[in-house]
């Protein structure tokens, strides 16, 4: 995935939730729609985050590599765990919401991909040396 899917996605995700939320806030309750928001942004941070960490430490042997800029990132995730975990116990959202808050971004990302996979396959292949 190319740096612009992955901005896509994560603005999509974002959009997403915001629609999503505001609508449950309504159908359920505003606990319930804030969870499933506050939710999406989490998992929106984890992933920008991992996103971070992967592009600075996987490199091609030899390339310098950026280990106070790795270690913050990872402590980021660090610290966004660590918000997640006492938020699932502390209770303050129902748990439906996470779980729909985290599943957004995964639904975001394969639809971001598949759009993009269908543009970048409209109209014929091109040729090869040996086709017809």
């Amino acid at each position: 995935m190319t740096s612009a899917l992955l901005r896509q996605a994560r603005l999509w995700t974002l959009a997403a939730a915001a629609g999503l939320s505001l609508v449950l806030a309504k159908a359920v309750s505003p606990r319930y729609g804030l969870g499933v928001l506050l939710t999406a942004v989490w998992a929106t941070a984890g992933f920008w985050l991992l996103e971070g960490l992967a592009r600075r430490a996987l490199v091609p042997p030899g390339s310098p590599r950026s280990g106070g800029t790795i270690a913050l990132l990872a402590a980021g995730k660090i610290v966004l765990y660590g918000v997640a975990v006492w938020v699932l116990m502390a209770g303050i959202f129902p748990p439906v919401s996470h779980l729909i808050g985290f599943s957004l971004l995964l639904a975001v990302l394969v639809a971001v991909s598949a759009l993009a996979r269908g543009r970048f396959r409209a109209g014929r292949p091109p040729t090869r040396g040996d086709d017809a």
